[in-house]
């Protein structure tokens, strides 16, 4: 994943350069297979060293250390690099918002890589959160919250802060508490996660009605300044599983 993305940023580097401005009369598509058979053109790798020698550099920039291996699969129910990224997104966007924040959701799908134990690199933190997502925070009611958590009663794919969430094993929910509070249909919560699931992503389609405030920064630049600052307060990066949603 970190070589697509130093491709992408050279390719994009190498146009920003270029002054002229061009216009495309015609295109040819033609699909080509890349392997090793294909020989390297010594010209244009010249021509994109010194880019790639800058985007190493800043991708191998060590942050922080992880306590140990912080993994996520999509089926989890609860995990521990879930829970570590849900509850800095809540943390972080607190400080944007300058307002409590009642939870935080992610889909586990979008964590693309487990996080290593020991040091996390910038270049670790584009593989997992690869995508551009930016942070919002949505209005809404306890009796909105219940449709987002019929819907992980049914798909379990979603990692929850600051929540207690029990379940059947068939899916129904038995109790919800949001900040150790019974969930209240008649009252107001906000709830931060990202554009994608916002815009219905992922299946989230009760999120897509809903009033949002982008808070004009993405997933990634998050992760990547609370892993600093837990690196400057010598804290490490660590998450755990600890029953904020159980199936039983």
């Amino acid at each position: 994943m970190q070589k697509i993305f130093i491709a992408h940023l050279l390719v994009i580097a190498l146009f920003v350069s270029c002054k002229p401005t061009m216009s495309v009369s015609s295109s040819k598509v033609q699909n080509l297979a890349i392997g090793s058979a294909v020989a390297e053109d010594s010209v244009v790798l010249r021509l994109i060293a010194p880019y790639k020698k800058q985007i190493d550099e800043s991708m191998s920039k060590v942050i922080g250390k992880a306590a140990k291996e912080l993994r996520c699969e999509r089926t989890d129910i609860e995990s521990p690099l879930g829970n570590f990224i849900v509850d800095l997104m809540q943390y972080q966007t607190a400080k944007l918002y300058h307002l409590p924040l009642d939870l935080c959701i992610v889909n586990n799908g979008g964590l693309r890589v487990p996080i290593g134990e020991g040091n996390i690199t910038v270049g670790n933190i584009f593989e997992l959160m690869p995508f551009e997502n930016e942070i919002v925070v949505i209005t809404l009611t306890g009796k909105d919250l219940l449709e987002i958590l019929a819907f992980e009663g049914h798909y379990r794919k979603t990692s929850f802060s600051n929540t207690e969430l029990r379940f059947t094993t068939e899916g129904q929910l038995v109790s919800a508490k949001i900040g150790g509070n019974k969930l209240d249909v008649e009252k107001t919560y906000k709830l931060v996660t990202y554009d994608y699931l916002a815009n219905g992503g992922d299946g989230m389609n009760c999120l897509k009605e809903l009033a949002r405030e982008p808070m004009g920064v993405t997933v990634r630049t998050l992760i990547l300044q609370h892993i600093e600052e837990l690196n400057k307060a010598g804290k490490l990066a660590d998450g755990n599983v600890e029953g904020r949603v159980l199936f039983k």
